[in-house]
């Protein structure tokens, strides 16, 4: 009797190969973060809007969908923490105000807790106060204030300009120094 031979090629044979269908999933969600990047959340409403249009049973769409991510998990490719940390510079940069950016990380589906950290550490690297420097970037983009083309129309639209920051989630304080041009 021969004894089989076992090299790579009987090894790569007998280990558990994903299904078609699965590495159709994987494909999707790379797909989906190659193009938009994402939070782990929005991969999988993405794989669960895929599984809806594929007409999948709830408990078969849920393995599936369950083995992709700890399949793009084995392969650390989904990094909610680098994600929250260039969307929340990106809001900040625009202008969004501490208590918007929190609003709006969330509805990415990233969870309250790494959105904070996010932010705070952000905020931390720099020597200036980030909410007024936020607040001033808003109003020189939404052309308020100090910033409007129309100086004479600026005293008459100071409390709808002071209201627009606040609406934006600025204290009021804050709103009536950076409308004000009052400097620290």
């Amino acid at each position: 009797m021969v004894d089989p031979v076992v090299n790579e090629n009987t090894l790569k044979q007998t280990k558990d190969k994903p299904s078609r269908e699965l590495l159709g999933y994987i494909r999707a969600a790379l797909a989906y973060l190659d193009r938009y990047g994402g939070p782990r959340a929005r991969i999988q409403r993405t794989l669960e809007r895929r599984a809806r249009r594929k007409g999948l049973e709830d408990e078969a769409a849920r393995q599936i969908i369950s083995a992709a991510m700890h399949e793009l998990d084995q392969l650390n490719i989904i990094d909610d923490a680098t994600f929250a940390a260039g969307k929340a510079a990106a809001l900040r940069r625009r202008g969004a105000s501490k208590r918007q950016a929190l609003a709006k990380l969330a509805m990415s589906g990233i969870e309250p807790q790494l959105a904070a950290e996010a932010l705070d550490e952000l905020d931390s690297r720099s020597e200036d106060d980030a909410e007024r420097v936020a607040a001033i970037r808003y109003a020189q983009r939404r052309r308020l204030g100090p910033w409007r083309l129309d100086q004479q129309t600026r005293e008459e639209r100071r409390e709808r300009d002071i209201a627009a920051l606040t609406r934006t989630g600025f204290s009021v304080g804050l709103s009536i120094a950076v409308i004000d041009g009052i400097e620290d």
